[in-house]
């Protein structure tokens, strides 16, 4: 770990400045400066840092993700200037984990529970099927047990359509739907 790098944890700051830039994706971003002063500790008082720190807070600002710039500059109560970005809180907790995104560890700054999105929906078991074949297809893993079985490819393309229902057990067409909920009487 470099020596200018802060352990992971809570850490006081104040806003210095912030800039709407674009991300090395071309993305519309607000990058955040802080100066960082105290670190939290689990037992007692804050630390004092000796020197501060500068962190910066990244804030995506495409599509994608203005659910979570919405939440981010919220907390910061952006006044909605994303020429001369000011905020109404000036001094807040930040988060500090750390980072080998880009093949080098970095610090990752974040305002503290603003990452969480709308409630996790689960995929289908179609979706999570094709994940897993394309997995065990790479990986060579086995299906892990308990798993539906994949449908072989062959049972794939040779599965035939199901011959129609005999006549006596079609649904009722035309004239024979009753509009009362019940159910119609089988032709005679």
């Amino acid at each position: 770990m470099p020596e200018t790098m802060q352990p992971e944890g809570n850490y006081w700051a104040t806003v210095k400045y912030a800039t709407t830039s674009f991300s090395r994706n071309n993305k519309p971003q607000m990058v955040v400066t802080f100066d960082i002063t105290d670190r939290e500790v689990e037992d007692g008082d804050p630390i004092h840092l000796v020197e501060p720190h500068n962190g910066r807070v990244y804030i995506s600002l495409s599509d994608a993700a203005m659910e979570f710039a919405e939440k981010k500059l919220g907390a910061l109560e952006f006044n909605g200037d994303f020429n001369e970005p000011d905020f109404g809180v000036k001094s807040l907790w930040l988060e500090c984990t750390h980072d080998n995104f880009t093949g080098s560890l970095k610090e990752k700054w974040d305002i503290p529970g603003t990452n969480s999105g709308g409630e996790i929906k689960k995929a289908d078991e179609g979706t999570i099927m094709q994940l897993g074949a394309k997995w065990r297809a790479r990986t060579q893993a086995p299906v892990p047990a308990g798993a539906p079985s994949p449908v072989p490819a062959a049972a794939q393309t040779t599965a035939t359509a199901a011959p129609p229902p005999p006549p006596e057990s079609r649904p009722p067409r035309g004239d024979e739907i009753p509009f009362d909920g019940s159910t119609p009487a089988p032709p005679a």
